[in-house]
């Protein structure tokens, strides 16, 4: 995804531990965003989820420098997870960060059973 400031978005999800990822890993498998510049530098590097599964589906530009990413999750650690006890299988997840990759914003979405965020329109 192309930004504003002439930048790209990368999505990805990583379960790397050997340094090649210099976003802290938080769980099993985690969201990855990676920011490069136009001749591919790395701008910075985001490791976003919990304790399990999470993945990035969509990532929109906005025009006032934040980023909107519809994702995925099973992570049971999240605040607002619709976990029980005998079957989870994941919430859909809507973020909005910061130019810098930070959250601003985090809604979790969905029940006991399989919810996933697929696309996102602007």
């Amino acid at each position: 995804t192309a930004t504003t400031d002439g930048a790209f978005l990368l999505a990805s999800s990583t379960n790397s531990t050997d340094g090649d990822v210099s976003a802290p890993f938080r769980g099993f498998n985690d969201a990855w965003l990676v920011k490069i510049s136009a001749s591919g530098a790395i701008i910075w590097d985001k490791c976003l989820g919990g304790n399990s599964s999470d993945a990035i589906s969509k990532v929109i530009a906005n025009a006032d420098g934040t980023y909107f990413l519809a994702a995925y999750t099973s992570s049971e650690d999240l605040p607002g997870a619709h976990h029980n006890e005998q079957i989870y299988e994941g919430d859909g997840w809507a973020l909005l960060l910061d130019k810098d990759g930070k959250i601003i914003a985090s809604n979790l979405r969905g029940d006991e059973l399989l919810n996933k965020l697929q696309s996102v329109f602007q």
